[in-house]
């Protein structure tokens, strides 16, 4: 028998509840997918957010030590002159009392050519005091701006760190030296490491250099150009790390 024309409607309404019911369905979860991802999404902001500020806080508890070491009579007056070994051992000792105390990690007195003539590690085997760091970035920075700002692996002692510098000017405003304060991160790392969150930070041309994850220091985010391999040999940011691209995150 051939379905009437009320059974067919009959059907055909029922098509289109059930499909209806089906649309909305899938457009409900889509939704909730939608909306649990954005809620992902500004959870790990937040997070993100955390973890800057505890790094940001770290920089700036010490932003001002170079410039205010930069006045002490002391160390411009030794900067004024050639600096002697009775001089230099009694502006080691005055450094490591004050690194101490600031509880930053290494603290080194520069003359105006980048030459360190006292630091706070100069009873280590890795001490600065002799080495001269004027190709480093945040020297040039500290003799034509003031100030300078670095993050670079330690030449000297192989430890990376992040350096700040002030400018140490004489009576006239010439420029004597660099006073600057270098801080590791050991504590912050430590602490970032026993979360369940993956975290790096990176320089701006993707190279990364803190991070939670164990091999991924030193790794690179994007192709390196040859401009990029040659500032990093000349300032020896890197020193002595390969560089190796990250292959997943």
């Amino acid at each position: 028998m051939l379905p009437t024309s009320r059974t067919l409607r009959l059907s055909l309404y029922t098509l289109l509840i059930i499909a209806g019911a089906a649309l909305a369905a899938t457009l409900a979860i889509r939704h909730a997918e939608r909306q649990a991802l954005e809620e992902d999404a500004a959870r790990a902001n937040q997070q993100l957010a955390l973890y800057a500020n505890s790094l940001h806080t770290l920089i700036d508890r010490y932003r001002a030590l170079p410039a205010v070491l930069a006045l002490d009579p002391q160390l411009r007056s030794a900067l004024a002159g050639p600096v002697d070994a009775a001089e230099q051992a009694a502006l080691n000792l005055k450094l490591e009392k004050i690194n101490g105390a600031a509880q930053s990690s290494t603290l080194e007195l520069l003359d105006h050519t980048g030459l360190a003539v006292a630091a706070s590690n100069w009873r280590l085997p890795s001490s600065y005091v002799g080495h001269n760091y004027g190709f480093r970035p945040y020297f040039s920075q500290t003799r034509t701006q003031g100030t300078g700002r670095f993050y670079a692996v330690g030449v000297t002692s192989g430890i990376p760190g992040y350096f700040l510098s002030s400018a140490v000017l004489g009576d006239n405003d010439e420029f004597l030296g660099a006073m600057v304060v270098k801080l590791e991160f050991p504590e912050l790392e430590r602490e970032w490491s026993q979360g369940n969150d993956t975290l790096l930070v990176s320089d701006a041309r993707g190279i990364i250099f803190i991070a939670n994850q164990p091999g991924w220091r030193y790794r690179a985010l994007r192709p390196l150009s040859a401009r990029d391999m040659d500032e990093i040999k000349a300032t020896r940011q890197y020193d002595k790390q390969s560089l190796l691209p990250l292959t997943h995150l």
